[in-house]
């Protein structure tokens, strides 16, 4: 099976919290394609000083110990308009405010798994189809250059030590090895690196 790798930061300054959190998103996980690599931090400027462009999952608490998880939020917002923020809340009273800084939902406490479950995979999910929609540039060993969407790529097929073939929906395209490349569309967008070919 695939595995899609989701970066998950839990921003939470009760330890006992942490660990729930932790320990129940591992478990809503296992046994799926999506492989959650979690952080956790205990206060919002230790968050932000460690910031990630790979963080694609925030869960922030509303009310962190002398913090605002909402103005957390906002300086996540000025830097990244991409990731998917998840409040954790005991009152339903600001989730208004949640919702102006892009909040993707609100766990009310105490969290159940279901509704946890509910919220990681519809998460996980826009993540996955998001990736999938985006496009790379290949040029191949003519010098053509094509624009391929990554959800159009069936598989990549190694033919030899410097050469390299991409099958798509519609066309495959041999392209000169290019490291760089393989490794971003295997490593983020979960394509499936075929065996070496023996035709060639």
């Amino acid at each position: 099976m695939i595995t899609i790798s989701i970066n998950i930061a839990i921003c939470e300054y009760d330890l006992e919290q942490q660990n729930i959190l932790r320990k129940s998103i591992d478990d809503v996980f296992t046994n799926s394609k999506y492989n959650p690599e979690v952080n956790v931090y205990s206060t919002g400027e230790n968050l932000i000083n460690n910031y990630s462009d790979d963080t694609d999952i925030y869960i922030l608490d509303m009310e962190l110990y002398n913090e605002d998880g909402l103005e957390i939020a906002k300086k996540i917002r000025e830097v990244n308009q991409d990731c998917e923020i998840v409040f954790v809340a005991f009152l339903q009273d600001r989730v208004q405010e949640g919702y102006e800084v892009g909040a993707f939902d609100y766990l009310f406490l105490p969290v159940s798994m279901d509704e946890l479950r509910h919220t990681m995979y519809r998460c996980a999910e826009k993540i996955e189809k998001c990736r999938k929609n985006h496009k790379v540039l290949i040029e191949d060993e003519n010098k053509n250059l094509y624009v391929i969407k990554i959800n159009s790529i069936l598989c990549i097929d190694k033919i030899d030590t410097t050469r390299i073939r991409i099958y798509t929906n519609d066309r495959e395209i041999t392209i000169k090895k290019n490291v760089s490349l393989i490794g971003e569309i295997l490593n983020e967008y979960s394509i499936h690196m075929a065996k070496q070919s023996k035709d060639e």
